[in-house]
């Protein structure tokens, strides 16, 4: 019997191996709790890194199809997170360390537009303690390379990182992203990933082609990869560039999953422009909420005479008349009739929306026209 007892207390600890954990979790089931008692915790919504856009934790998708501006926004946000300095009106609370990631460009170009970003009223302290970037080494093969698990790594080295900017999607596995199964299962690796490092992720994705002037609206559906991208995400930013100006980007959040303002109010599904210096320091700004949406989506090209039409009316004293319409088509090359006068103005009042029709026959451009194909007015 004594030796008996000694054996017992000199016995090891059972220790379950990490399988055997796994197992017995899965045999578990979820942990559940009584809602009051949950309640009772008091554990707070995850506070908010950028409002509307990005929560601690949480996953945001910047949405755009090629050269509309989605890396400089993703590098202004960058910025803006790493400073505490607001992004177009939206509050950031406090400053967080930031990583860039990016597959795109060469070191010295991604270098190159921060140099131009940063400007004077940037507080380069808090830049340089909390704005880092990825740099690409020519060993890197990123055609074969898994760009989740060198996050992982890189999380391990740096736990004190809170975002990830990561600039894109397509470029972020090497496993085939067509189908939503995968895309689902990838997409998944990446939330668990970023759950066990306490990181919240921006990540940049396309736009599938789309016929804009037909649709004349953004929505989720036009997100490349589908449901199972825009499920992944809890904020959704999608931007188009404005038919009527290539500095005009258009700006709507599709997706806002925890609203943080004392009133409830939030930016979800409103139709905002920003305006784009991509000639001078390539940053957006003022933003504002656009009256006449599904203008900005008529392809210039399809209505070149139509839109020479309206400039040319834009000169007359407003509110014009159908005989000055008749007028400029008279003295437009080649000469517009009067049938197809008619039916332009009627086309143009809608459903195109560029000329407003007032009383007794009278007619006036609509001012967000005016102002957004830069109509020089004696």
């Amino acid at each position: 019997m004594d030796k008996t007892i000694e054996a017992i207390q000199n016995a090891k600890q059972f220790e379950p191996s990490q399988e055997q954990i796994e197992k017995r979790n899965e045999e578990k089931g979820y942990t559940i709790m009584k809602v009051l008692d949950a309640i009772k915790l008091n554990i707070p919504k995850p506070p908010m890194i950028v409002e509307d856009i990005l929560n601690e934790k949480g996953n945001t998708l910047l949405v755009a199809e090629d050269n509309v501006g989605k890396s400089m926004m993703g590098n202004q946000l960058g910025i803006c997170i790493a400073t505490g300095q607001d992004f177009l009106g939206y509050k950031v609370p406090e400053p967080r360390r930031v990583l860039m990631v990016q597959h795109e460009m060469e070191n010295g170009e991604q270098i190159n537009r921060f140099q131009t970003q940063l400007s004077n009223n940037v507080n380069m302290d808090l830049v340089y303690d909390n704005l880092e970037m990825q740099m690409i080494q020519e060993s890197d093969n990123l055609a074969i390379t898994d760009q989740f698990e060198m996050l992982g790594r890189t999380f391990n080295n740096n736990p004190d990182i809170d975002v990830c900017i990561f600039d894109n999607i397509g470029m972020s596995t090497n496993v085939e992203m067509s189908k939503p199964d995968i895309i689902r299962n990838e997409l998944k690796r990446l939330k668990t990933l970023c759950r066990q490092h306490n990181v919240a992720f921006i990540l940049l994705a396309h736009h599938i082609k789309v016929e804009w002037w037909k649709i004349m609206d953004i929505t989720k559906n036009q997100i490349q990869g589908g449901k199972p991208v825009s499920d992944w995400a809890d904020n959704i930013i999608q931007l188009h560039t404005s038919s009527l100006n290539p500095d005009l980007v258009l700006m709507k959040l599709t997706k806002i999953r925890s609203i943080h303002n004392d009133d409830g109010v939030s930016t979800k599904n409103l139709h905002q422009g920003v305006w784009f210096n991509q000639n001078k320091d390539l940053l957006f700004d003022k933003r504002f909420t656009l009256n006449n949406w599904a203008m900005h989506f008529k392809a210039l090209d399809k209505y070149e005479q139509e839109t020479e039409f309206v400039k040319e009316l834009a000169t007359y004293p407003q509110p014009f008349t159908r005989t000055d319409a008749l007028n400029v088509g008279a003295k437009m090359e080649p000469e517009i009739s009067t049938a197809t006068t008619d039916r332009w103005l009627k086309k143009l009042v809608k459903p195109m929306g560029w000329i407003k029709k007032e009383k007794h026959g009278q007619f006036s451009i609509n001012q967000e026209v005016l102002d957004y194909i830069q109509v020089s007015q004696e």
